[in-house]
């Protein structure tokens, strides 16, 4: 090979070896920015060690004095911070939808150094509250919050949730009602002169019994429309017959009545119906319409003395009476979803 074929040669060599060169760079700088953007991975405790991170865990143990009206329950709970940032010195925070139940119901019981993070245990008796929405009672579910932020005093700071280290303790218990939930968030709440602090939420959603909600609420009524609709069976062309039929129809109408008035006192106000109160509009107009037309043919009978139409009346003020209320319960829950 000839003196200039191997000047060539060199010469194409370093000519590739530099456009490889400045084409892999790019990927070698994307690679290294990539990997040192990803976020920190937390340890088997969930904790993530850094600046400006505080870790939290709270562990839900009892509940008292849950009133589903007022949306007011006091909860009993474990809460614990861990950080490794040395600006931060001991963790001030506060709850957002309540207060302690007394003066003596929260404070630090332990603290001190575990391995890399410095850390705070809270025990915690709290006077809490959230609204109520009882769209869907009885067969409804409640959503009680855990809300507290904390006060950054200069240094900034943000939340993690020690989800491993978190939760509700095997005897938590509210009587009828079963935990079917439990979520976890995060936040920064902004407010004004440019201020903001840093929140954690954790959200405890309960599911009310079916079986217990349909016992107490649903089944009353409806035994009440059961013996309500067996008096379309008596004869209206007896005196003896009729006032059995309307003591009967009044009866039923009075106690279901007393019925509504007992429930309703225990549900939360609401803009609208809710499944209930459509469920009970519907059995009082059943036994409502059960009396008229109790009413209705016996007086018929009085004028007229015409069986046939005694008949009719009676059967189809029985289909009216069944149908309508129907009507009325089915036209809400389709209109709802």
């Amino acid at each position: 090979m000839r003196l200039r074929d191997w000047r060539r040669s060199i010469i194409g060599l370093f000519l590739l070896a530099t456009i490889l060169g400045l084409s892999v760079a790019p990927l070698i700088g994307y690679g290294s920015q990539a990997s040192a953007a990803q976020p920190p991975v937390p340890d088997s405790e969930g904790r993530i060690a850094g600046d400006h991170i505080v870790n939290v865990g709270l562990w839900l143990i009892n509940v008292y004095a849950f009133d589903y009206r007022t949306g007011s329950y006091t909860f009993d709970f474990y809460i614990y911070f861990f950080w490794t940032d040395k600006n931060i010195t001991t963790i001030d925070w506060y709850l957002m939808n309540g207060l302690p139940s007394g003066s003596d119901t929260k404070a630090i019981v332990d603290s001190g150094i575990r391995g890399d993070f410095n850390y705070q245990l809270w025990r915690v008796r709290a006077d809490l509250n959230a609204p109520i929405e009882p769209r869907d009672y009885p067969f409804d579910k409640v959503t009680l919050p855990i809300d507290i932020e904390l006060l950054k005093h200069g240094y900034d700071t943000s939340l993690n949730w020690m989800t491993q280290e978190s939760g509700v303790d095997p005897g938590f218990k509210i009587v009828g009602w079963q935990v079917e939930s439990v979520d976890y968030t995060t936040y920064i709440h902004q407010y004004p002169l440019n201020t903001s602090s840093p929140g954690a939420n954790m959200i405890l959603t309960l599911q009310r019994s079916a079986f217990e909600a349909f016992m107490q609420n649903i089944l009353p009524p409806l035994l009440l429309c059961i013996v309500s609709a067996f008096c379309f069976l008596l004869r209206l062309d007896d005196d003896s017959t009729f006032a059995l039929r309307v003591g009967i129809n009044t009866a039923m109408l009075i106690t279901a009545v007393l019925f509504n008035i007992s429930v309703t006192a225990y549900i939360p106000p609401i803009s609208g119906l809710n499944l209930y109160e459509t469920f009970i509009t519907a059995v009082l107009t059943f036994l409502s319409l059960a009396l008229i037309v109790t009413v209705l043919g016996y007086v018929e009978w009085k004028y007229t003395g015409r069986e046939e139409r005694l008949t009719k009346i009676n059967r189809w003020g029985a289909v009216i009476s069944v149908l309508l209320p129907l009507l009325l319960f089915l036209s809400f829950i389709l209109s709802n979803g």
